[in-house]
């Protein structure tokens, strides 16, 4: 939309036709808000005042009437009143309504009122009204010809302007003028001035322009000679804004007065055009004057004032300033041909006047002092600018006093000199390779002329001043000398910035230890370098200047206070060092066997003196090299000293030997070694060890000690088929880092000494496996996959899956950690459930070849319990003294490598031991068939048919064995070790043992168990380990197809168990229990073909109760529906429904058997929408319709009882689940109570008969209540149970659908 449109957003189309107002008394009528507000709140105040009055003579519930009117009256009059301010926002387009009335109306009267004096002008006025003659002719011209030619002369002569002249006209003018007034100026051009002879001519006017003066523009009113020149108009071009602020210099009256002044002079003057020439050229010329001393004063008053002053000034003559005021005391100069001279009190100056003798010049200029420079002048200036005319003076006498200057310098030395930059600057080169921070810049103040120098390398330095004000006074004898005090600052510095590269600090202050030994240079500077890593070592350098030369010598120490050194560095002395040239082939470390240690005198300062060549750069590579090898040294001086104290052997390499200083360790002295079993660590990785170098090296700007150990014939070698071998053949380098200082030596001596324990004790383990797993044929149960000789990692178990990692540690002994092997499907290594017990029985032991038999044979055991449903573990002394959770239902306790424990729900207890790579043991631990109980094992239940069990899943191989001489294992973990324990520490020559080996022979060992025996075993049955994985693998049989074959043996024995605990439960024998309820007798027992489930045998009392085959079905059904769920609650719900038929009512039995088999077959149904089943457990909540049902503490638990039974009241409580037919996803439960003397089945709503919550209409409640309320009318007249008929009712209703839904 474009800007011109009116409908833009945010504003109103109707603002671009405007209404008129509305008159005053026309309108429809208004009230303000506030006064509308005032009286609802009067009124409301007044209502609430009478009702306060009236209110105590009423009873009680008159009074909440009237207070309840009230309330609402004064409601309503507010709500009103809301109402209008809604409205009223919405008012303007009333308001336009309104306008748009008034708008018709006053046009209806309008035309009303025109309507009214048409008719009184037609009727009255218009009757005697008569048109004059038209003017015929006139109207003819006006149309055909477009003009008016008959208009009267008189007029035409006074009123209408007569006709221009035409351009060609104008043009043949013009030129015939131009060609008048250049003839006039031709002839008198000889003798016009020469700033005079440049004019223009076109249209017939000449314009003289004289640069920086004036303009004036010129014509001729005739052609005769005698014609004088008209002074068209003149402009003066003498001009500063700055010091008029903008403003013109002359002003109006002024020029109309030079104007009428110079227009005299040219009617009367014989050379016309000379004289405006003289009168404008005199007039410009004071005002150049007058302009430039105003510019003066400007000066003086902003910034100049100290360094600038007028003289003398003569209005129209001259100007004498006077510059450089702070600068009179400078001496005569002279070089050459060019000579600058000021005497004694003189001052520099410049004079400024007009030239009387040839008043044509412009303003000239003499400057003071003269020379033989070339200093600028007035002339060829564009305007007039007193500041521009100093700068270029001054910028003229800088630039030769820095050349006199420069020829000084190179007088007295051969320092590099130049000139460079628009304003000039003498820079000073005095080393060789100088960057820009070590050159001397020398310039002048523009302001004072005193000399200026800046040298940025060198901060807040004296001989920089002493420089300045040196040749600022002109004294030339010393200016040698202290350029070469210069040079040695500069070197100074150079090492000052080459030093803080290192962790070395300047003292500001002398050491007392320094300043008692040295005696302080005469000449030159002398540097104090704490090397902080050593805190009580310094570096001391001297630097002299020679008397006799330029060079300058470099000489260096190390001082100590507390450490005695030798000599540490060697070089002769009296050498050059003009340049600094380094040669770090001699300053090197002596060789050890030639070091002298000297007992501390005084300050115990030893001497090394570098005398050297040196060339030193901002950063010099030679210079910083020479302070690593001074720390370098001291580092490694300070590792030998505390070698020599330990008893270590050592030989050390110089740098001149090799590409850096080193040490190389060659042996221990163990006569300082204080704990024997060091010594014989010490000798073993010694043998194994061919070099340890050390040396020094930079790792994140920190200096690091690095030992490097080279290791051969690696235990590797044994193994030529592991991962490792190849690498291992080939030799193998360990670096240890450890950071250096001065109180770390002997934490890094100590930390080394330990890093050789650790590869001790990891070497003398791996090299007794190496051995064995070499005498062994392939294939190996393990592969070494790397051996560092710090840490050992190797891969074992099936397919060689699980990774173990060992290394040892000073102070905390061995370390395992366990993993799985790159690319393996396993998500977690099973012996992290051992990874405690394993660890503190390898520190007893530290034997790997027997870790390795532990590992392998507890893998595949490990790895099927793991994968039992909830698995948890649990350390033993935590499993005694505090109780296992509820929730968890397997729990696995190690007990230690070779023993752990299967705990079920807290109740069932199997104790498996790991005795071979093929076989494990199992026991059951019921204390009643081991030992008396206690007060820790008396909660365990013994586990009936366990041998039957595990004959049962015994696939292809013998029947399972029971290993009878095998000593019974202890419950507690003090007797936890593994019986065949020392199986696993047998010779390393036979590396595994077989079944046979550990148990024994088979006819010996192994008895025959007979699959009718069910009595609890006593004795460890020996199973294999491919049997204990199938036990413990999902068993893919319904049901529960996801539970393995043992989860669902120990779900159906603990429910068993949990029976016997109740009163009247016999048992009949292992597996099978009994007890009677009601009328019925209920037998139940663990199914004998497949150990996985619960059976039922029913006996009623009474023979018309329930006839056989309802028997039969009923116990069918049980197997199918009840056992499935693995539930004591579930079992006694089943025994509770059976035995409240009988006593509430006998045809009930009947209707509960249609639904049975209604829930078994699920046969199809035209019109049935939902498929009834049976609750034995209370259902999740997310089942429940809601609003849910409160029935008792328990009954609100999930998996509780569902069953409740009344036999007093004759009710009884059933949970039932309705499942859509189409989408089985879908399905609602209810709690319906079945009351038998009014044969009424109704949705349970709480003890008290109330619902927990009220029922929406159209709910899912809601339709179910009606079609048990129809039934229950429907079933008043007859004798029959209406519990099936309601349900089939439920099943045929579809209005339950959106209740899913949602």
């Amino acid at each position: 939309m474009s800007d011109d449109d009116p409908h833009t957003d945010g504003e109103d189309p109707l603002a671009a036709y405007p209404l008129p107002s509305i008159p005053v008394n026309q309108g429809p009528p208004f009230i303000a808000f506030a006064v509308l507000l005032d009286f609802a709140v009067q009124k409301a105040f007044q209502d609430l005042t009478i009702l306060a009055d009236l209110l105590p003579k009423k009873s009680d519930l008159e009074r909440k009437t009237s207070i309840a009117q009230f309330a609402n009256s004064t409601r309503q009059l507010f709500i009103r009143i809301l109402a209008v301010l809604k409205w009223a926002r919405c008012g303007a387009k009333v308001d336009i309504c309104t306008g748009i009335q008034c708008f018709l109306d006053q046009q209806a009267s309008m035309f009303v009122d025109t309507a009214d004096r048409l008719f009184q002008l037609c009727n009255t006025v218009l009757l005697s009204a008569r048109l004059p003659a038209f003017q015929i002719p006139i109207a003819v011209d006006v149309l055909t010809l477009g003009t008016y030619p008959r208009l009267s002369r008189a007029i035409e002569q006074r009123f209408v302007p007569p006709e221009k002249i035409t351009p060609a006209e104008l043009q043949s003018i013009t030129r015939r003028l131009n060609q008048v007034v250049k003839r006039r100026i031709v002839s008198q051009l000889g003798i016009l001035p020469k700033r005079m002879r440049c004019f223009e001519v076109s249209d017939g006017m000449a314009t003289f322009c004289v640069a920086g003066e004036f303009e004036v523009t010129l014509t001729l009113l005739g052609q005769l000679p005698v014609t004088p020149w008209t002074l068209l108009n003149f402009r003066i071009l003498v001009a500063d804004p700055r010091v008029t602020d903008g403003a013109e210099l002359l002003n109006a009256h002024q020029i109309a007065f030079l104007h009428q002044y110079l227009q005299g002079k040219l009617n009367i003057a014989k050379e016309p055009l000379v004289e405006l020439y003289n009168l404008l050229h005199s007039f410009c010329l004071s005002i150049q004057l007058d302009l430039l001393f105003c510019q003066t004063n400007r000066l003086l008053g902003e910034y100049m004032s100290g360094s600038l002053a007028v003289e003398e000034y003569v209005r129209s003559e001259r100007l004498v300033v006077t510059y450089w005021k702070e600068d009179q005391s400078r001496p005569h100069r002279e070089i050459g041909r060019v000579q600058d001279t000021v005497s004694q009190g003189s001052s520099y100056k410049i004079v400024i006047y007009v030239d009387q003798d040839n008043p044509q010049r412009g303003l000239q200029v003499i400057h003071l002092p003269k020379s033989d420079l070339l200093l600028p002048s007035m002339q060829g200036r564009s305007r007039v600018s007193f500041e521009d005319l100093l700068s270029d003076t001054v910028l003229v006498r800088i630039g030769y006093r820095l050349r006199h200057l420069r020829e000084l310098i190179e007088d007295v030395s051969n320092f590099q000199c130049k000139i460079q930059g628009r304003f000039p600057k003498l820079q000073i080169a005095l080393l060789d390779d100088c960057d820009s921070s070590e050159i001397v810049y020398t310039s002048i103040n523009l302001f004072s002329g005193r000399f200026v120098v800046k040298l940025t390398a060198v901060e807040d330095n004296s001989d920089c001043q002493a420089f300045e004000d040196l040749i600022n006074k002109g004294n030339w004898d010393e200016l040698k000398n202290t350029l070469l005090k210069l040079r040695v600052d500069l070197i100074v510095s150079r090492c000052v910035r080459t030093m803080r590269l290192f962790p070395m600090s300047l003292c500001k202050a002398v050491p007392s230890c320094i300043d008692a030994s040295f005696i302080q240079p005469p000449t030159g500077k002398r540097l104090v370098i704490q090397l902080k890593r050593y805190g009580c070592l310094y570096l001391v350098v001297d630097l002299c200047q020679q008397a006799d030369t330029d060079q300058i010598h470099l000489r260096c120490w190390i001082v100590s206070s507390e450490i005695p050194l030798g000599r540490l560095l060697s070089a002769p002395d009296g050498l050059n060092l003009e340049k600094f040239e380094m040669n770090l082939d001699d300053i090197v470390p002596i060789p050890v066997q030639h070091l002298s240690y000297s007992q501390p005198n005084g300050s115990d300062a030893l001497e090394k003196s570098v005398q050297e060549r040196l060339h030193l750069a901002s950063y010099n590579a030679k210079l910083a090299g020479f302070f690593a090898v001074c720390e370098q040294a001291v580092s490694f001086l300070i590792l030998m000293r505390e070698f020599d104290r330990r008893g270590i052997r050592y030989c050390f390499y110089p740098l001149s030997e090799c590409c850096a200083s080193k040490l190389e360790i060659v042996g221990i002295d163990y006569s300082v070694v204080t704990e024997p079993a060091d010594v014989q660590l010490f000798q073993l990785i010694l043998e194994a060890i061919s070099r340890i170098t050390v040396r020094m090296s930079y790792d994140k700007h920190k200096l690091h000690w690095t030992f490097e150990c080279s290791f051969f014939n690696s235990p590797m070698r044994f193994l030529k088929d592991h991962v490792a071998a190849q690498s291992a053949l080939r030799g193998h380098t360990v670096v240890l880092n450890y950071s250096a200082n001065k109180d770390s030596v002997t934490k890094v001596v100590d930390e080394f000494l330990d890093g050789l324990r650790s590869f001790a004790k990891l070497y003398e383990s791996f090299v007794n496996l190496a051995t064995v797993l070499g005498a062994t044929p392939s294939p190996h149960p393990i592969n070494v996959i790397s051996y560092t000789y710090h840490k050992l990692t190797f891969s074992y178990g099936p397919s060689l899956r699980y990774v173990c990692s060992l290394h040892w540690k000073s102070g905390s002994g061995f370390s395992l950690s366990f993993g799985v092997s790159n690319g393996d499907c396993c998500k977690s290594n099973p012996h992290c459930l051992l990874s405690y017990q394993l660890h503190q029985w390898f520190q007893e032991k530290q034997n790997l070849a027997a870790l390795v038999r532990v590992l392998n044979a507890s893998a595949k055991p490990l790895a099927a319990l793991s994968t039992c449903p909830g698995i948890v573990v649990l350390n033993a002394m935590e499993h005694h003294n505090t109780p296992v959770p509820l929730n968890h239902v397997f729990c696995l306790i190690p007990l230690s490598p070779f023993v752990v424990r299967l705990l079920y729900k807290g109740r069932i207890c199997l104790e498996m031991s790991f005795v071979s790579e093929e076989h494990v043991t199992i026991r059951d631990c019921a204390p009643a068939f081991v030992h008396a109980p206690s007060r820790l094992t008396q909660r365990y239940v013994p586990v009936v048919g366990l041998k039957t069990f595990l004959n049962m899943h015994t696939a292809d191989e013998k029947r399972v064995t029971q290993s009878e001489d095998t000593p019974i294992v202890g419950n507690g973990p003090q007797t936890a070790a593994l019986p065949n324990e020392s199986a696993f520490n047998k010779s390393e020559t036979t590396f595994l043992p077989t079944c046979d080996d550990t148990a024994g022979t088979s006819s010996e060992m192994v008895a025959s168990t007979p699959p009718e025996d069910w009595t609890p075993s006593v004795v460890p049955i020996m199973v294999k380990h491919t049997t204990l994985t199938s036990l413990c693998s999902p068993s893919c049989t319904m049901p529960k197809p996801e539970w393995s074959p043992l989860h669902k043996f120990l779900a159906s024995v603990s429910v068993l168990e949990k029976f016997k605990d109740q009163a009247g439960v016999s048992v009949i024998r292992p597996g099978q229990i009994c007890f009677k309820m009601q009328q019925w007798e209920f037998r139940f027992f663990i199914n004998e073909h497949t150990l996985s489930s619960l059976g039922v045998k029913l006996c009623p009392d009474d023979k018309e109760l329930c006839t056989e085959a309802e028997v039969h079905f009923l116990e069918d059904y049980f197997a199918a529906c009840v056992s499935p769920l693995y539930s004591y609650n579930a079992v006694t719900s089943f025994a509770r429904l059976i035995c409240a038929c009988g006593c509430i009512r006998r045809d009930l039995l009947n209707n509960l058997l249609l639904l049975m088999e209604f829930q078994l077959k699920r046969y199809p149904e035209e019109g049935v929408y939902w498929f009834p089943e049976i609750c034995f457990l209370v259902p999740p909540m997310q089942v429940m319709a809601p609003p849910i049902c409160t029935v008792s503490k328990l009954s609100s638990m999930l998996n509780s009882l569902a069953v409740v039974a009344n036999h007093n009241t004759k009710k009884v409580l059933i949970w039932i689940k309705f499942i859509r037919v189409d989408n089985q996803s879908h399905s609602l439960a209810f709690p319906l109570l079945y009351d038998g003397e009014t044969n009424a089945l109704q949705i349970f709503r709480g003890p008290t008969g109330q619902s927990a919550a009220p029922v929406q209409s159209g709910g899912a409640l809601c339709a179910v209540d009606g079609c048990l309320m129809r039934q229950q009318q429907a079933h008043q007249n007859y004798g029959d149970c209406s519990v099936w008929t309601s349900i089939r009712n439920v099943m045929h209703t579809n209005d339950l659908l959106a209740q899913v839904n949602n």
